[in-house]
C-alpha cells in the first residue's frame, strides 16, 4: 500500500485530523522492483509481473517477467540459482519449492 492508498483510507475512516492505527508505528518503509530484460539481464524492464516482483522480494535479486526464483537470460531454467537457494533457505519468514 502506497502513500495515496493510505490517505485514502485516513480520510475514509477518521478524516483528514485523523489517526489510524498503523499511524503510530514507529518506521515506515517504502520499496520499488522491477524486472530486468530477458534478452539482457544487465538491463531494466520498468513494468514487473507478480512473479519477477515476488522474486524480488523473496530472494532479494532480480529476474525477468514471468519467471519465479530462477536465472533471469538462461532458457528453461527451471531450477533457482544456487546462490538463491542457500540465501532463502536460510532466511526466516520465506519459503522454497521443491520439485
Amino acid at each position: 500500500m502506497g502513500d495515496p492508498e493510505i490517505t485514502l483510507a485516513r480520510n475514509y475512516q477518521v478524516g483528514a485530523a485523523g489517526r489510524l492505527h498503523m499511524d503510530l508505528l514507529p518506521h515506515t518503509g517504502a520499496m520499488t522492483t522491477y524486472s530486468v530484460l530477458e534478452a539482457d539481464p544487465a538491463r531494466p524492464d520498468y513494468v514487473t509481473d507478480s512473479a519477477a516482483s515476488a522474486t524480488a522480494w523473496a530472494t532479494g535479486h532480480k529476474t525477468s517477467n514471468g519467471r519465479l526464483s530462477t536465472v533471469p537470460g538462461k532458457r528453461n531454467s527451471s531450477q533457482p540459482s544456487p546462490r538463491w537457494r542457500a540465501r532463502t533457505a536460510s532466511q526466516p519468514g520465506t519459503c522454497r519449492l521443491q520439485s
